[in-house]
């Protein structure tokens, strides 16, 4: 019987932990995009502006693609 109880908490323990890594893993892909960003804006700054028109271009391209594709 008491098997039983032990089986239930263990699910209950590993959906417990399961969330939680994905609300973990969730928060870090978000950081990793805002890191990304600011990296992006940084090199931005140094361009030649004449490299910083096609810089532009190339980002605006991929966005618009990954947007349009869902990521894929």
């Amino acid at each position: 019987m008491f098997e039983f109880f032990d089986s239930i908490i263990n699910l209950i323990q590993v959906i417990v932990k399961f969330v939680g890594a994905f609300v973990e893993k969730f928060i870090y892909m978000f950081t990793l995009i805002g890191s990304g960003a600011v990296a992006v804006v940084q090199v931005y700054v140094f361009l030649p502006d004449i490299v910083k028109a096609v810089a532009a271009a190339i980002v605006a391209y991929a966005v618009i693609v990954n947007l349009l594709n869902r990521g894929g």
